[in-house]
């Protein structure tokens, strides 16, 4: 991960999100705001992951979602790349459980169970 791309990047806008970013980064934490996955997914199973979506297969995560990604994945949140032409592509580290999620085959949207 190439942690000086993504974070200690310049201090945002928002008056109160600078001051919070200053003090952060003054106490040997790095914060950012870049490169998070679109969407934090939860089912009332209890179910956790997230989901960035690209308009197709062919475009690549920015790297800063790579190293947003691949922090998430080491602690254990699976992390999935959604595009509608191919439908849920696991990235990062796999993890161990279950999530229902649907793919795109033979242009129908089938439910499957991602391990």
């Amino acid at each position: 991960m190439n942690q000086n791309s993504t974070f200690n990047k310049k201090t945002p806008l928002n008056i109160a999100e600078g001051i919070f970013h200053t003090f952060i980064n003054s106490e040997e934490l790095r914060a950012t705001k870049r490169g998070w996955p679109d969407f934090a997914i939860y089912s009332t199973d209890g179910d956790f992951f997230c989901v960035e979506v690209k308009p197709s297969k062919s475009e690549d995560l920015r790297e800063s979602q790579y190293d947003i990604i691949e922090k998430l994945s080491q602690y254990g949140i699976p992390c999935f790349k959604f595009s509608p032409d191919v439908g849920f592509v696991i990235i990062g580290k796999r993890v161990d459980g279950t999530i229902t999620l649907c793919n795109k085959l033979n242009n129908q949207w089938l439910a499957f169970k991602a391990n």
